[in-house]
């Protein structure tokens, strides 16, 4: 009766460790599983966000550009001869008024 006893007890006990082995090891792949997910979310999140900075700045920079241009353009009409004359022929005009009223 005593052996018998000890081969349950050796059974149960064989029993307990092959169930926490299972339950180790199935812990441990959720654990590796969850890792690779979160580091493949991550570098796509990291990606995403690098490619609409990108294009932010892209945007930006096209803005500066077309006022640069706006801006040189602007500068550029007033040169021409005819605007020069008309500027150069108000300025006269304006310090010659001052220079008469005094």
């Amino acid at each position: 009766m005593e052996l018998q006893n000890v081969k349950k007890y050796i059974n149960k006990r064989k029993l307990l460790i092959l169930s926490i082995a299972t339950i180790v090891l199935i812990s441990i792949i959720i654990a590796i599983d969850s890792i690779y997910s979160l580091k493949s979310f991550s570098s796509e999140t990291i990606e995403k966000y690098k490619e609409e900075a990108y294009a932010k700045k892209e945007e930006e920079l096209k803005n500066y550009v077309s006022l640069a241009m706006k801006t040189v353009e602007a500068y550029h009409q007033r040169t021409s001869v005819e605007k020069v004359k008309i500027e150069v022929e108000e300025e006269l005009k304006n310090r010659l008024c001052f220079f008469f009223l005094f």
